[in-house]
């Protein structure tokens, strides 16, 4: 099915926009899947555009994100997304808030939970799907990057 990936593009590379150990790479013609969970992805531009709005206002610089076009597997709406996460175990926390590989495998690990992980879970972005891979075929022309 085609669909519509944000990723960051940094020298010539596309990468997933939230580095971690999970951060994947994406290669035009190539088959991504990730190591964990699934891959956030959008049926429209406009989505892709509005959640790289919603993100550049809240996290992180625009100016390496692009939109890519291609094919995904086995796609599914996503109603819960993993808290920016804590940085450690939840007993031994602080309040600091980062991208991490606890909160993203724990998440996928206990999905069918969530409710049970009231602090570490999030509502998905607006028309976020998922998929378990990625193709990229080609970058979305008039916005390949939004610098």
């Amino acid at each position: 099915m085609v669909m519509y990936k944000v990723v960051k593009r940094i020298e010539g590379n596309l990468i997933s926009i939230c580095e971690s150990q999970f951060t994947l790479d994406y290669q035009f013609g190539k088959t991504t899947i990730p190591k964990i969970g699934k891959m956030y992805v959008f049926k429209t531009i406009e989505d892709a555009v509005l959640y790289i709005k919603h993100i550049s206002e809240k996290f992180m610089n625009s100016e390496t994100f692009s939109i890519v076009e291609g094919e995904s597997e086995n796609v599914a709406k996503i109603k819960f997304v993993s808290d920016s996460g804590l940085t450690t175990k939840p007993e031994l926390t602080s309040d600091v808030y980062l991208y991490n590989s606890y909160s993203i495998s724990n998440f996928w690990k206990t999905k069918k939970q969530h409710k049970a992980l009231k602090a570490h879970v999030n509502p998905a972005p607006p028309n976020a799907y998922v998929c378990s891979s990625f193709m990229p075929c080609n970058f979305v022309k008039g916005v390949e990057s939004l610098s």
